[in-house]
């Protein structure tokens, strides 16, 4: 007894076949290639702003705690400006809160004590040492990586950066400091090498309250 044998073979199957994968395949790999570059092209932390638009890209060594900065380098109401050295005496978000803070040097090149956390290629690390003395009547607890800022000669803001550098102690967590006591300490930025630190601003509250300013060129 004969058995059927296989059904005739259609010659457009095939075609179908070589038409989906020729004209698939590239659309496949090109979104792949398009999903990517978005994730490569996206501003990497510790890049300044400046007008929105990141003006640098560092390196995969360099992210730790850097945080792009667009706007007013630190929150607050700002009051006049005053020269590297001297002090401020600043209201923060409540009638309690009241410091009086001195920015006493530019330390221009700082290195951080962890290898890893070196700035990007073509960045460097500066310093400003801040002095923060409680004036108030209860109190004063502050975060001054949160409440500060730094400006370049070009206008660019930046945030500091969070680690612990060779030169000194460093501000890098919550800061408690009781009526009339006094806490110093360094906050370090990562800024192209070119670049000259102009303004170093603080406020006294992260939310809000007065907003000092000091020179620094």
């Amino acid at each position: 007894m004969s058995h059927p044998g296989p059904p005739p073979h259609e010659p457009g199957a095939n075609l179908t076949l070589i038409l989906l994968l020729v004209l698939g395949l590239p659309l496949l790999l090109g979104g792949a290639a398009y999903t990517l570059s978005i994730v490569l092209d996206e501003p990497r932390v510790g890049q300044a702003v400046a007008n929105g638009s990141p003006s640098s890209s560092p390196s995969l060594s360099g992210l730790y705690a850097r945080t792009p900065y667009a706007g007013s380098p630190a929150p607050g109401q700002p009051v006049d400006a005053v020269a590297l050295g001297e002090t401020l005496t600043l209201e923060g978000d409540s009638a309690s809160v009241r410091v009086s803070v001195t920015a006493g040097r530019l330390l221009s090149s700082v290195t951080p004590t962890d290898p890893l956390l070196r700035p990007a290629a073509g960045n460097r690390h500066v310093a400003v040492e801040l002095s923060v003395s409680n004036a108030g009547t209860s109190a004063y607890t502050g975060f001054p990586i949160s409440s500060a800022g730094l400006t370049d000669q070009d206008g660019r803001q930046y945030r500091p950066v969070a680690g612990t550098v060779q030169e000194g102690t460093t501000f890098v967590g919550p800061l408690t400091v009781a009526p009339g006591g006094r806490s110093t300490g360094l906050i370090v930025f990562e800024l192209p090498a070119a670049a000259q630190p102009a303004s170093f601003q603080f406020a006294a509250s992260p939310s809000g309250g007065q907003k000092g300013s000091w020179s620094l060129s």
